[in-house]
């Protein structure tokens, strides 16, 4: 009973120590971004130099927990280096604050795993379950900066596809769903901003709708192909020239564009659901390929915003096509694109119902049955 108590206190006190951390990185992120808005013509140009610094920051490093797989297909048996967080935080702010268009999860969720890590090692006693420490600890991260609280639990135990080691008990189903509400909720509370748009009065029974759907669905699942395939072949590059020549095309189609594929791209999510008629045709196509780039040549931060932008300008140019209802398809493509890329099928349906409400939730099973009936297993998180 008191390994359990012990086991209780010490799963709280990581999650406040996580959640903090993560809202104070969310505000400075968001800092960032408004001064790269001011100064972009001049910043962008260091980023040049922030791609050096990164690359020879991360080497010093353990290189096996530069990406979020290593907590979910290792043991964790070591301690993973404390000032990995640190430097994983300095070079995605250097990234955003020059406007390259990376994400902000891969802070989070590493954030959250890395501190578990430590925290479990230095503290908890050997019979504690290691893995379900360093899960929860992601799925508080996630829940922390996202605030979709229900996503992250599946966000993480899907890309994980291992239960391996992890004894599930009543007490740990209770601890990480009130954990997760909880992390997501003092994260609003802290100040960080929640996103949320609730789309209602679809019309379900709508035989055009639902066809429509299933082409939207295939769409999709071709554009996470194509990045993910595009992120990987740029991962392979070795000779550091070429990506020097690719980081040159990024700045020159951000200036050419007037910045408006920078850092996560909130403007053009903003703009899907607010102003659909400022979205360009080429928008989607755009953002991608800078993505893909600026992820696979070495920039911190993550996709996953910038899957959700892809995703959202994306549904205003399918939908605007056809003559359909804009906004349920900005918020299909929102949710499905990154479930799509990341190798998801129940994520979504949360993701949906946290930021768009029921009856979005409910579009995005078509995207789970194709999903499943084609069993595509692509993610960048491979």
């Amino acid at each position: 009973m008191k390994n359990k108590l012990y086991d209780l206190k010490l799963m709280f006190i990581q999650t406040i120590v996580i959640v903090i951390l993560v809202a104070l990185f969310g505000k400075v992120l968001l800092w960032t971004i408004n001064i790269n808005s001011r100064y972009a013509m001049f910043l962008i140009f260091f980023s040049i130099l922030v791609l050096i610094w990164t690359r020879k920051s991360i080497e010093k490093i353990n290189s096996s927990v530069i990406n979020i797989s290593y907590f979910l297909k290792k043991e964790a048996e070591e301690k993973v280096n404390i000032f990995y967080i640190p430097i994983l935080v300095v070079n995605t702010l250097l990234a955003h604050i020059t406007g390259m268009s990376v994400g902000r999860e891969g802070v989070a969720v590493q954030l959250g795993g890395t501190i578990a890590n430590n925290i479990i090692q230095e503290f908890s006693p050997k019979t504690v379950d290691r893995k379900f420490f360093i899960h929860l600890g992601m799925i508080t991260g996630f829940a922390a900066l996202f605030h979709t609280w229900l996503a992250a639990i599946f966000f993480v135990y899907e890309i994980g596809r291992n239960f391996k080691g992890i004894k599930l008990t009543w007490c740990k189903v209770l601890s990480v769903f009130s954990l997760s509400f909880f992390s997501s909720w003092l994260s609003t509370q802290l100040g960080l901003p929640r996103f949320s748009v609730k789309v209602e009065n679809i019309e379900f029974l709508n035989f055009k709708i639902i066809f429509y759907l299933i082409i939207f669905a295939f769409c999709i699942m071709l554009l996470a192909v194509c990045f993910v395939e595009l992120q990987k072949q740029i991962k392979l590059i070795t000779k550091k020239k070429t990506k020097y020549v690719l980081l040159m095309f990024v700045i020159v189609v951000l200036v050419l564009s007037s910045f408006k594929y920078n850092s996560l791209g909130l403007n053009l999510i903003n703009n899907a659901i607010y102003n659909y008629k400022e979205i360009d045709s080429w928008d989607f196509l755009l953002k991608l390929v800078l993505t893909a780039i600026c992820t696979g040549i070495g920039f911190s931060g993550g996709e996953v915003t910038n899957l959700f932008a892809i995703g959202a300008v994306f549904g205003v140019v399918f939908a605007s096509f056809f003559g359909l209802p804009i906004l349920p398809f900005v918020a299909l493509g929102y949710v499905l694109m990154f479930s799509a890329c990341a190798g998801l099928t129940i994520t979504p349906i949360f993701l949906a119902l946290e930021i768009f409400g029921f009856e979005i939730a409910l579009l995005t099973i078509p995207f789970i049955i194709i999903k499943s009936v084609f069993n595509l297993k692509f993610s960048i998180y491979k």
